[in-house]
């Protein structure tokens, strides 16, 4: 049995703490243990303890903390480990860095282009350590791949693409009223559901722009934004909620953890982003028999065929996103066609189990070419 220690420096929730925690849950025990560390208090931690993975806290302070790395380094020591995977660029910096000099193979995964650091001297130290200390790096998205070779200078043959991957027993097709009741929307509006956490990536300023361009049509909708609220980004939104005169139009519903129940209560999915790594909301929502309206945003192009699994729109663009709203509130033809070809195409390439194995096989393959060195 091999020892993996997994990384993450952010405490969620979020999509890449999502991936992050159904790995250190899903690997198969009778070949790996896996060893978490994280950075403090927060949704993973909880996440990996209720799971009863053995788990380590170690805080980090400052951008470029070397007794981060020392102490990571030492834990990597004592709990014998044959490879650590981290997630999102700084940890997998520290990871590459805690490894120079050992034979132990570092894994990173990188989840959206809001993460990699642009070129500033930090920066290039930041990718300078990444080549030398990181054996391979995955990206959830082609087009995420290719940025951040780009950027970082990153041998291409040392990187490579695996599609974030959902539990498909979770996300399955259906009504769920319950939702909706106590966000006081009624059976018979039409809602619009955004997932993720208010974050500048999100562009929610611009769903509420298209949201304000459909309130003054006879055929209104709801929209309703699921996601985290304690980020600098939210006062601005709510500033701009008010000059737009939305009301109860547009409601923010904080984070949940019932993501499954929250999207069978909606009628479409509305993703507004700038960027997007991969997008695991389109996903969920796809899984789940609801349409989508998703921004090119990069991750949504190689998830959705535009008009047969999703409607794709241009970015920072509200009139183009409310006109596709729009076709899919008033198109109910569209909308079944929509709704049916999902889940089928979730299942036959993000499926969760895919993901996992697709994962077992590089970690099988470093390992290998780790001790052959």
């Amino acid at each position: 049995m091999r020892t993996i220690l997994h990384l993450i420096d952010t405490t969620g929730p979020g999509g890449a703490e999502t991936v992050f925690t159904d790995l250190v849950r899903g690997l198969d025990p009778t070949r790996f243990r896996s060893v978490v560390v994280t950075a403090g208090p927060g949704w993973v931690e909880d996440t990996v303890r209720e799971s009863g993975v053995a788990g380590h806290t170690i805080p980090q302070r400052g951008k470029f903390a070397v007794g981060y790395a020392r102490r990571l380094r030492a834990l990597m020591r004592l709990e014998q480990v044959d490879l650590v995977h981290a997630h999102l660029v700084g940890a997998s910096v520290y990871a590459g860095l805690a490894a120079l000099g050992t034979a132990i193979p570092v894994l990173g995964t990188i989840h959206g282009h809001a993460d990699l650091p642009i070129s500033d001297r930090l920066a290039l130290l930041r990718y300078g350590v990444l080549r030398l200390g990181a054996s391979h790096v995955v990206a959830v998205s082609e087009a995420l791949r290719q940025a951040f070779v780009g950027r970082a200078h990153f041998p291409a043959i040392r990187t490579s693409v695996i599609y974030n991957g959902i539990d498909l027993d979770c996300f399955v097709p259906g009504n769920t009223p319950a939702f909706r009741r106590e966000l006081g929307i009624g059976p018979d509006e039409f809602v619009f559901g955004a997932l993720g956490n208010v974050r500048a990536p999100k562009a929610y300023d611009v769903l509420l722009r298209a949201a304000a361009l459909l309130a003054t049509e006879t055929a209104s909708c709801r929209v309703v934004i699921v996601g985290d609220t304690s980020g600098s980004v939210f006062p601005e939104l709510q500033r701009l909620h008010t000059s737009l005169g939305l009301g109860d139009r547009v409601i923010f519903a904080g984070f949940r953890r019932d993501v499954p129940q929250v999207l069978r209560g909606f009628d479409a999915l509305a993703l507004s982003s700038r960027t997007e790594g991969f997008s695991l909301a389109t996903v969920q929502a796809m899984a789940t028999a609801i349409p989508v309206v998703a921004t090119r945003s990069g991750g949504p192009e190689e998830i959705l065929e535009d008009g047969v699994t999703g409607l794709l729109v241009p970015t920072d663009d509200p009139a183009a996103l409310a006109a596709a709203m729009r076709r899919v509130r008033d198109d109910a033809s569209l909308r079944l066609r929509l709704s049916a070809s999902g889940p089928p195409a979730v299942m036959a390439r993000f499926d969760r189990r895919a993901m996992l194995e697709a994962y077992q096989r590089l970690y099988d393959a470093l390992l290998i070419d780790s001790s052959d060195h």
